[in-house]
């Protein structure tokens, strides 16, 4: 497929503070640059969290007020828009369960779906809502005890993903995952068919060289986590457990947690109850280029990653990173042989703590990984993407 001159359809729930709306809009940057134009189509838009790219090759249109994604409704106003303006591909970096993507391909879209975490996300998420988490107020432990686990044993969750999975693959030109092992996780649990395999692509999420030269001398010993305060996935109450056992070998260190969610409170309280020295929650961090160059750790205490973008913006600011080896994703990052950080055995508190201490006593390996981090992160920069993006539309 000729790039020079193409339409493509980004689909979002909502555009706003997201990992993956945020390599959507990277994504629309190297489509300019491949002469390809892109139209975002959303439910909302929230300007403050997700800034459009200014240039005439870039649009968003917002579904009317009271149409949500993939109804009839909203399928209707991207075939509507895709006549108008000449759409020929449709990526869904979100594919809901629905009945729209056949009506799609039935005016001749082609549609890719772009999977953001890793194999079958959902079902590990969906574990852990359920289980019980003493810091909620009562009435949500009720619902959490009672309606969701009741729901886990009368409703065949697996089962049921795993037939969405198989329709969605059925419905798709194309299936990207963030990794090349997740094609194999996926050929294997949907059982699929190796002409179903053919469709399916790795493409690695990029990031953007660092801001400025970086240098690695001097750097404060600071121990940072950057994500959102989530209990599901991100987990950041581990890295506070973590820091119990270590901070008294570690004076001079100190650990930042940046993000904002539904977690804060009962963190701010955790560090309290506990007493812990030198540890404080930063809130929101707008712009991460400010805070990288002026740390040496990155903590991920993830449940489930699919690709962990903020591991690869630490590397290339030359901060190392460690995180619980929870995904093919993550070691392909870290390197199965921590080539460019640490990984952990998921989910060993006590061998995360004894690999973030040496990272902090040894400065010589702090400054090997970050040199090695630095260098891999090449490999993800954007115009990397680029040949990838063109093979993917080659194929459609």
């Amino acid at each position: 497929m000729d790039t020079k001159g193409l339409h493509v359809a980004i689909v979002h729930r909502r555009l706003a503070l997201g990992g993956a709306e945020e390599v959507s809009r990277e994504t629309s940057l190297i489509f300019r640059q491949m002469g390809i134009c892109t139209h975002f189509f959303a439910e909302e838009h929230r300007a403050e969290e997700w800034v459009l790219p200014t240039c005439p090759e870039i649009s968003l249109t917002l579904f009317p007020e009271g149409v949500r994604l993939w109804t009839r409704e909203s399928a209707d106003v991207i075939l509507r828009e895709s006549k108008a303006r000449g759409i020929q591909v449709v990526i869904i970096p979100i594919a809901l369960p629905n009945d729209q993507l056949a009506y799609l391909r039935s005016a001749g879209l082609r549609l890719i779906y772009w999977c953001h975490s890793s194999p079958l996300w959902e079902l590990i998420d969906r574990r852990e809502r359920a289980g019980y988490k003493p810091h909620h107020p009562w009435h949500k432990n009720i619902y959490s005890l009672l309606i969701r686990r009741t729901r886990r044993l009368l409703v065949p969750d697996r089962a049921r993903l795993i037939k969405w999975y198989q329709h969605l693959v059925s419905e798709v030109d194309c299936f990207i995952t963030l990794a090349p092992g997740y094609i194999k996780i996926f050929a294997d649990s949907l059982g699929l068919s190796e002409e179903e395999q053919k469709k399916f692509v790795s493409l690695p999420n990029m990031v953007r060289p660092p801001k400025g030269e970086v240098t690695l001398l001097d750097r404060p010993k600071k121990i940072i986590f950057m994500g959102r305060l989530s209990y599901a996935d991100k987990r950041a109450d581990r890295l506070i457990y973590i820091w119990e056992q270590i901070h008294r070998e570690l004076p001079e260190w100190s650990v930042e947690i940046y993000g904002q969610g539904k977690e804060e409170k009962y963190l701010r309280a955790l560090i309290e109850d506990k007493q812990l020295p030198r540890i404080s929650l930063r809130g929101y961090a707008p712009d991460p280029s400010l805070i990288y160059p002026q740390s040496s750790v990155l903590a991920m205490t993830s449940t489930y990653e699919g690709w962990g973008l903020v591991l690869t913006e630490a590397q290339s600011y030359g901060v190392v990173p460690i995180a619980f080896g929870c995904s093919d994703g993550v070691k392909e990052i870290i390197g199965t042989g921590e080539q460019y950080g640490r990984l952990v055995t998921p989910f060993d508190l006590d061998e995360y703590a004894t690999k973030l201490r040496e990272l902090c006593l040894r400065e010589e390996l702090r400054q090997s990984l970050a040199e090695a981090s630095m260098r891999r992160v090449e490999e993800y920069f954007p115009e990397r993407n680029i040949p990838r993006w063109q093979g993917i539309f080659d194929q459609l």
